[in-house]
């Protein structure tokens, strides 16, 4: 069935989802499109059922959306079934009560799982985005889940082909997402020269960003990062940052709110993102919405332009920020923003395509 205009309802599962409608930091784009999509489609019915967090179990409306949360909280096995088994339940329960058109989970793994093999029972059309390390040999629910590669949504080409790399094919469909305009903001101060966003963990390596940073104050002892988040490798950091003679040119800045991060890359000259591995990276457009040049790797969004410069190794990092430091006039021109209510309109075409074959 494809969820046409006449449709009146449409569940998403996944993994996480916000707490309540003030919860601005979980799943920031995910959040950001189903806003999209309930501001496109106020009349339609639309239940999101979330399987770890909120760590506590109830329901409550987001935006015009029920939320059921199962509270599983990450449990381990044998535990974890148990929680698979309410999903299903309460999939069951939804659907006679106010019969689903349509199915969509975020990542491949055990919620997609879930909902392919309910899908499947009951006849429905049930989609897949492809959210981050899910396209990864590392992923054990890749095959268990079942869902046919023409059903999954890749959010990148990069993303893409990381997929084809490991499983030897590609889904089918690539739908980046849009930028919101409320990541707009007022054009700030510029405190510091490069910015580093993201949880502080190995894959985001942020031992790369100081070294990067070490190597800069050598063209400039004045030179100041910042880096926005918080992680199990916090103390590593700071202590790392210690041995390189850089505590007065690094500033830490822990969680902080979605907005917050924003007016923080606003005053910011460079962003310097030195992940190794990205499905997207949502921060990539928070940076070139408010014009602010971004120096990576071959990751997620990342395309080589006049704002965008792709590292290898840390001098190209390196020489590539002390370029956009140098200059910055006229990067963004001719830049055309993708609107996140154009990633609905990409899913719907999926959906109804879909629906029809």
């Amino acid at each position: 069935m494809s969820l046409s205009s006449a449709a009146k309802h449409i569940v998403f599962l996944t993994p996480g989802f916000a707490a309540n409608t003030s919860d601005s930091t979980t799943i920031p784009a995910l959040q950001f499109f189903l806003k999209a999509y309930l501001a496109k489609h106020p009349d339609r019915k639309v239940s999101i059922i979330t399987l770890h967090f909120p760590f506590a179990k109830g329901s409550y409306y987001w935006h015009g959306a029920t939320v059921y949360s199962l509270g599983a909280s990450n449990s381990g096995f044998p535990k974890r079934f148990i929680y698979w088994k309410r999903m299903l339940q309460l999939l069951n329960k939804i659907h006679k009560e106010n019969t689903i058109d349509n199915l969509h989970s975020f990542w491949l793994a055990e919620v997609a799982m879930l909902g392919e093999r309910f899908a499947q029972k009951h006849g429905l059309l049930h989609t897949v985005t492809l959210m981050g390390q899910d396209v990864l040999k590392s992923n054990k629910y890749f095959y268990k889940t079942k869902v046919p590669f023409d059903r999954m949504i890749a959010l990148t080409e990069n993303q893409q082909a990381v997929l084809n790399e490991n499983f030897n094919s590609k889904a089918t469909t690539v739908i980046p997402w849009g930028t919101p305009n409320e990541f707009i903001v007022p054009a700030q101060v510029k405190q510091f020269d490069v910015i580093n966003v993201g949880s502080l963990t190995q894959l985001k390596n942020q031992e790369l960003f100081l070294d990067i940073v070490h190597e800069l104050k050598t063209y400039n002892s004045q030179i100041t990062a910042v880096i926005v988040g918080q992680g199990p490798d916090l103390q590593k950091l700071k202590s790392k940052c210690e041995l390189l003679g850089l505590a007065e040119n690094v500033t830490f800045t822990g969680g902080l709110s979605h907005a917050e991060t924003l007016l923080k890359i606003s005053a910011s000259k460079v962003m310097v993102h030195t992940s190794s591995y990205e499905s997207f990276g949502f921060v990539f457009n928070e940076a070139i919405i408010n014009k602010v040049p971004i120096v990576s790797m071959q990751i997620g969004l990342a395309q080589e332009s006049s704002f965008w410069k792709i590292a290898k190794n840390k001098m190209n990092f390196v020489n590539n920020i002390n370029e956009f430091l140098k200059n910055q006039n006229g990067l963004f021109e001719n830049h055309k923003i993708l609107g996140m209510e154009e990633t609905v309109k990409g899913y719907e075409t999926l959906w109804q395509n879909k629906g029809r074959t």
